[in-house]
């Protein structure tokens, strides 16, 4: 079974890797009109017996730090004996498959990716005739056995031209292309002078989140962006294989899923000028955008925030059901559940970044608390109220009481006039007392109180609606 698997396996790579040649043969040959590696092609001597044997003399004059396309201008025209030929850039077919993102941390705003880059492109140094390491003696390479004829070579990357290119938004605490980042790394050429490079890599890379909309944030623009390093787009040129980038197996990290997968293909100018020398270093140079958006899953959210903002509130609500002569109960009905919001955010804002701006969840959290808050307010107001409506009442009935004692009644006065004034002084006295201090002071004023002291019983359906309304615009926010 394993060999069989590893058949398919190899079946499979190869009929890809056809793919992939049959696609860049046709794109270069449709871009690159001029170029022609016949006349550089490298003939096999009769008597070769190994591929390396074959190696060692294709790469024995080998220049890797010249770009293909540069020595193949600087042949062509010592070949042709023309001065000035059309300079055309050297095309790199690259693919990018992606084959997990894992470790997504939203506070650094990084993730690590591990892909495979695939990129053909044709270097005619490299260029030889089809041959056979059993022939006849005599035999040609041409008649070469198709069983045993050899029409690819496997190099090694460090004595070939590789493309100069950067990953532009990894993290900086992790070099580019190094022994920990390249996990497998695969250099071949096929007899035409076609050099296929495929590296499977792993690399952490920033990504810009936008947390506007959490828990139902999207982040766009997340992935790998290429440059070509200290070369021109004149020279050497991203061009795509694919219309959007590839992915393996189920690559969706953990609460987040992937859309939007693309591929962008563009350049960008670099200015660098040193007044001081007279140097100027602007060049235009070709970029690959390999890009996907995240769209996070709001479970986890929904369980950690909303959830308990729902529960926290009810058990707030639920104070105005009980008597408001029981302080200590509704004291702590209306505290602990703002303790606990005030927790629940500040452990929210403990798995972001630092943010200027707000999002809907922190805000929905932050009016679920300002609610909670506003009825253990409510309840200071009851409170008060009832407390203050009871001491006015008791106040008047103890100040009424020896006033009237004091007061001759109409039968005992008779036609006295002394008594009768000092009853007409008395009663005027008691209106100059008491008539004024309604009308200036509210929170004296017996009606007023009373008033506050049946809050409890208006804040039973305007609590709800108010949170009601609350809850339906954060569900439907952003939908």
């Amino acid at each position: 079974v394993g060999t069989s698997v590893r058949m398919l396996d190899a079946r499979a790579r190869d009929a890809r890797e056809k793919v992939l040649h049959e696609r860049a043969v046709t794109r270069q040959e449709q871009q690159l009109d001029n170029e022609d590696c016949s006349p550089f092609t490298f003939e096999a001597p009769a008597d070769v017996n190994s591929t390396s044997h074959v190696i060692n003399m294709l790469l024995a004059d080998y220049d890797k730090g010249m770009n293909p396309a540069s020595w193949y201008e600087l042949e062509y025209a010592g070949i042709s004996g023309a001065a000035n030929i059309n300079r055309v850039p050297l095309m790199l077919y690259t693919e990018v498959e992606f084959n997990n993102v894992f470790q997504v941390n939203q506070k650094a705003q990084d993730m690590k990716i591990i892909y495979e880059l695939t990129q053909v492109w044709y270097d005619c140094r490299l260029a030889f005739t089809p041959f056979s390491l059993s022939r006849a003696a005599g035999a040609t390479s041409t008649d070469a056995d198709p069983d045993t004829r050899v029409d690819r070579l496997y190099l090694d990357g460090d004595a070939i031209w590789l493309p100069s290119i950067v990953l532009s938004n990894q993290r900086s605490d992790t070099d580019d292309y190094t022994a920990d980042t390249v996990r497998q790394a695969s250099y071949s050429v096929l007899s035409r002078g076609l050099v296929i490079s495929r590296r499977k890599l792993q690399h952490k890379v920033r990504c810009a989140f936008n947390f506007r909309s959490l828990p139902r944030d999207l982040h766009e623009g997340c992935g790998l962006k290429f440059r070509v390093f200290e070369e021109p787009v004149s020279r050497t040129k991203f061009a795509p294989m694919n219309e959007v980038a590839l992915f393996g197996p189920p690559t969706n990290p953990p609460e987040f899923s992937i859309l939007n997968r693309r591929t962008n293909f563009s350049t960008e100018v670099r200015t660098l000028k040193v007044d001081t020398i007279g140097l100027d270093l602007s060049t235009e140079v070709s970029i690959l955008d390999a890009l996907f958006d995240l769209q996070r899953s709001e479970y986890r959210y929904t369980v950690m925030a909303v959830v308990p903002c729902i529960i926290n509130w009810v058990v707030s609500y639920s104070g105005f059901y009980i008597s408001a002569d029981a302080a200590p109960a509704r004291t702590a009905l209306g505290s602990v559940p703002v303790l606990s919001l005030v927790t629940l955010n500040n452990a929210i804002l403990a798995t972001l970044p630092p943010m200027q701006y707000s999002t809907y969840l922190t805000v929905y959290v932050l009016t679920t608390m300002g609610l909670c808050g506003w009825h253990l307010v409510m309840y200071a107001f009851v409170n008060y109220g009832r407390r203050k409506e009871k001491y006015l009442r008791e106040k008047l009935k103890k100040q009424k009481e020896p006033l009237c004692a004091e007061v001759p009644s109409s039968e005992n006065s008779g036609e006295n006039p002394l008594l009768r004034k000092k009853q007409t002084k008395i009663q005027g006295a008691m209106s100059v007392a008491y008539a004024p201090v309604e009308r200036v002071m509210p929170w004296n004023n017996i009606k007023i109180m009373h008033q506050f002291g049946r809050f409890d019983i208006y804040m039973r359906w305007i609590a709800p609606v108010a949170f009601g309304i609350l809850t339906i615009v954060y569900a439907l926010l952003d939908n």
